[in-house]
């Protein structure tokens, strides 16, 4: 559902978020410093979308399952994978859906967020990412995308997203996982680490990367780029 006006989300308890989201054209979203928020389907964002966390107090975009990002709110008790006897679900790539921005949607921003657990998708010649940005472009900045199960940012048909000190790390939740996935897109890419994901970035159609003074870092991933003269 999308509110019929602009909304926030203020920092207080965790937002479940039980079905879809959406942002119409026309109105902003705004999510404040240390807001997380759990679960849900796919956001369809037509309008302005600001989330703005600060290094001490990041936005995340996380499973119901996560433990780690506001305790335990699905109330099953605290995941502890070492633990045979504990009956408590812990999260895994593809435990919600995405963040899609549409065509529309103009000037939206992620920055110092956290985004993981996300990217469910049906088959991987049908994949997803935890972001997906659709014939528009936003700025990302200070974001770690980790452990989504297919992309952790997609672009489609973006002309100029700028991705600035973010890190894509541990995509490795199916075969089509990937760090970033480019589709008919240029990324703006200053102060990137790719770290321990099958691919860093895949790239199809008249794709394209753009280095900043900053540049991009791989780092224990099973490729780096494909193709794998992608990077100038």
């Amino acid at each position: 559902n999308a509110p019929p006006q602009d909304y926030t989300f203020k920092k207080d308890l965790p937002y479940v978020i039980g079905g879809s989201m959406g942002v119409n054209s026309g109105n902003t979203f705004t999510i404040e410093p240390g807001v997380i928020v759990k679960g849900g389907a796919s956001w369809s964002i037509g309008g302005k979308f600001i989330a703005k966390g600060t290094a001490a107090e990041p936005i995340i975009f996380t499973s119901l399952k996560d433990d780690l990002a506001g305790g335990d709110t699905n109330n099953d008790g605290i995941c502890d994978p070492g633990n045979a006897s504990s009956t408590a679900a812990c999260p895994s790539p593809g435990d919600w859906m995405s963040l899609i921005f549409q065509s529309t949607s103009v000037s939206s921003t992620i920055s110092n967020a956290i985004i993981r657990y996300g990217s469910s998708y049906l088959y991987c010649g049908f994949s997803g990412g935890a972001v997906i940005v659709n014939g528009t472009s936003i700025a990302v900045a200070d974001t770690t995308f980790e452990k989504n199960k297919a992309a952790g940012l997609w672009l489609n048909n973006s002309a100029s997203t700028t991705i600035s000190s973010a890190t894509f790390l541990g995509h490795q939740g199916s075969d089509c996982a990937v760090g970033l996935k480019l589709t008919g897109s240029n990324a703006f890419l200053d102060g990137v680490i790719f770290s321990d994901n099958r691919l860093g970035i895949y790239a199809e159609g008249a794709s394209s990367v753009t280095l900043g003074g900053g540049g991009v870092t791989f780092i224990n991933n099973t490729a780096s780029t494909s193709p794998s003269n992608l990077i100038p």
